[in-house]
């Protein structure tokens, strides 16, 4: 090769190197790296997210920006256990949290039903304003069947300062008027008619199943009875049946009051849900 040449390709090769490293650091640098996090974070990328946020906290610990978007990864991506113990973390004393990492937190709080100790830290929270402070205190009893306790903290907030306020007052307003199945009524009424409880409750299929297969199997029973007398072993094998139907009924009708209360309940707080993350 020429000597010539040979300069010219170490020279090239020397270029190559220089503009590979630019080009690394340029895509690796702080600016380029907050805005490749937010991309995987709006493509829901939420797990790579969270480890490009973490090595940005790392670089810039003090950025409260940050880990309002860490924490919000976490809870966007289900992963809200170790969210908390993130926040935790981040702030040991979790009463000197500022406001907006303080409302992720009782989010994330309130996404595993952690209800008293969303509403100790709502409480003893030093920088949240009133009016988040009484929205978030008031779902939390939402979340919890508790709506006149909503309701009570819903009222305190000013809609003119807190327009969504009058969406949460709403749905908590119709959910405590809201008509409920008495357990005791249910299990009475299966009592004196069988399936009758779980018909009250609006199971009209089971109730009608109930009612079918306890009066057959007590007709077999009495048809056993008459034909072979008290000694019938077919009597009363289907005498047992009866009972066991009968009794189960009567618990049935029972638990379906139960499981029709807390359809309603869960209907009601799926709206305030969706109010309540569509701000997150």
């Amino acid at each position: 090769m020429k000597p010539g040449l040979k300069i010219l390709l170490i020279y090239l090769i020397i270029l190559s190197g220089r503009q590979t490293n630019c080009f690394a650091q340029d895509l690796y640098d702080y600016k380029n790296s907050a805005a490749f996090a937010n991309y995987l974070n709006q493509t829901k990328q939420f797990s790579l997210a969270i480890a490009e946020y973490e090595r940005l906290i790392f670089l810039n610990p003090t950025a409260d920006s940050l880990q309002q978007k860490l924490l919000l990864a976490y809870q966007k991506g289900g992963n809200t256990v170790t969210g908390l113990k993130r926040a935790e973390n981040l702030y040991p004393q979790p009463k000197t949290m500022p406001a907006g990492i303080a409302r992720i937190y009782t989010t994330l709080l309130l996404k595993e039903k952690a209800f008293s100790k969303a509403d100790s830290f709502l409480l003893a929270s030093l920088y949240l304003p009133n009016n988040d402070r009484f929205l978030l205190l008031g779902t939390s009893q939402a979340l919890n069947s508790n709506w006149s306790g909503a309701v009570n903290y819903y009222n305190q907030i000013s809609p003119s300062q807190k327009p969504v306020v009058t969406a949460y007052r709403q749905i908590a307003l119709q959910a405590q008027v809201q008509p409920r199945k008495s357990p005791a009524l249910a299990a009475g009424l299966s009592t004196l008619v069988p399936g009758a409880g779980k018909i009250y409750t609006k199971d009209w299929k089971d109730g009608l199943i109930a009612l079918f297969m306890v009066s057959t199997s007590a007709w077999q029973a009495q048809r056993s009875f008459k034909r072979s007398g008290s000694d019938s072993v077919r009597g009363w094998i289907f005498a047992s049946v009866t009972t066991g139907f009968y009794i189960g009924n009567i618990f049935g009708s029972y638990k379906a009051a139960k499981v029709y209360n807390q359809r309603q309940n869960l209907k009601n707080q799926k709206e305030i849900e969706n109010i309540l993350y569509a701000d997150f």
